[in-house]
């Protein structure tokens, strides 16, 4: 039954990420991934052509006049030179950076930098936000200014003075995504209007809809296996969440780790990334086993104080559920106790997350006999 189960489950997986993958393909006709080239060196100077977006992370970097970009160009340095074209967008984060005569970019240009120097031709706008900023009398910007510096010179002829950095819509995109919740969203056919926190509860109710379907599935796919990580919790769920924290705090350090061979040695990633991505999967199934048999846990310890008792799994995992959706909506109310609720739903993850690993993904009971027999 287990393997059975399990090979239903695999199959419908593959089933709904391939659909998915057609319907991209069909809907969107364009490449799944775009290229980039991203170099990590001490010292960086391009001479030729790129076809394809570039980063670029050097102590000094420097495109000269016979460079050539066709895709975007995000730069990161300490001294920064651009004298080659770029037709994408460019954006800079350094101390120092010279858009020179020969520079022109044919997109927009972002310079997050000390001292910033811009003597050639930026098709788009410029948004800079700096110490300095000299824009020389070559400088030619076909969009708008958008400046935050202590010290703006400009040496060309009647040019109109910057706009506020802070009237950008790339300064603004916090304020954007606090006005989201402010949001009406209107159903066309129904002329039904919801307003933005109205369609937070529902996003919410949707989501403990689907986390008890699939509960429910496991109960029906996996019956053993969600028996032994229950009987688990039942036995010792202080040393559980121990243990569940521990995993955690590894899977962090692994993660950052990751992160940081990568940066290190890029072509690690090639054989680290998918070996990492294996491992995060089984990681997200034990958690999501674990808080599945929570839930089931806590529908049991409701239904027996209100004296049902004989009833089946799929009721007992929806009103586990239903119960921390509910729980979790009143706590949600104060800052204070949105808090203690959090703190709450990371404790009962914790404790699943252990009884998860204890059990090995519920293929072993908690109690174990070993008898030597002669």
């Amino acid at each position: 039954m287990y393997r059975k189960g399990l090979f239903i489950l695999v199959l419908g997986i593959i089933g709904v990420v391939a659909l998915a993958t057609a319907a991209r393909q069909t809907l969107i006709q364009q490449p799944l991934l775009r290229s980039t080239q991203v170099k990590l060196e001490q010292s960086y100077s391009l001479d030729g052509p790129v076809t394809e977006d570039l980063v670029v992370l050097a102590e000094t970097i420097h495109l000269r006049p016979d460079s050539r970009v066709t895709g975007n160009v995000a730069l990161i340095g300490d001294t920064v030179q651009v004298n080659g074209p770029i037709a994408g967008d460019l954006t800079v984060l350094a101390g120092t950076v010279l858009v020179g005569p020969d520079g022109r970019i044919s997109g927009s240009a972002t310079l997050l930098v000390d001292e910033a120097t811009v003597a050639g031709q930026i098709d788009g706008r410029l948004h800079v936000r700096g110490d300095q900023v000299m824009m020389m009398p070559g400088a030619r910007i076909g969009g708008t200014i958008f400046a935050c510096a202590g010290s703006w010179n400009d040496s060309r002829e009647d040019a109109p003075p910057p706009r506020s950095c802070n009237e950008s819509d790339l300064w603004s995109s916090t304020r954007t995504l606090a006005a989201v919740s402010d949001l009406n969203f209107v159903l066309p056919l129904l002329n039904v209007t919801i307003s933005g926190a109205a369609l937070a509860i529902l996003s919410t109710a949707l989501g403990s809809l689907a986390l008890s379907g699939l509960s429910i599935l496991a109960v029906v796919l996996f019956p053993r296996q969600i028996s032994h990580i229950e009987e688990a919790v039942h036995t010792g769920p202080r040393s559980l969440g121990g243990t569940g924290l521990m995993m955690m705090a590894l899977a962090a350090g692994v993660t950052f780790a990751l992160i940081a061979a990568v940066v290190a040695v890029p072509p690690l990633g090639l054989v680290l990334v998918p070996v990492y991505v294996l491992a995060a999967l089984v990681f997200f199934g034990m958690a999501l086993a674990g808080w599945i048999t929570i839930t089931l846990v806590i529908g049991d310890f409701l239904l027996r104080r209100i004296g049902r008792v004989a009833l089946p799994p799929l009721v007992i995992a929806a009103v586990g559920n239903l119960t921390l959706l509910l729980v979790w909506n009143l706590l949600a109310l104060h800052p204070t106790t949105r808090i203690l609720g959090l703190i709450g739903l990371i404790g009962l993850g914790t404790i699943g997350l252990g009884a998860t690993f204890i059990t090995r993904l519920g293929t072993r009971p908690v109690h174990r006999s070993y008898l030597v027999q002669g």
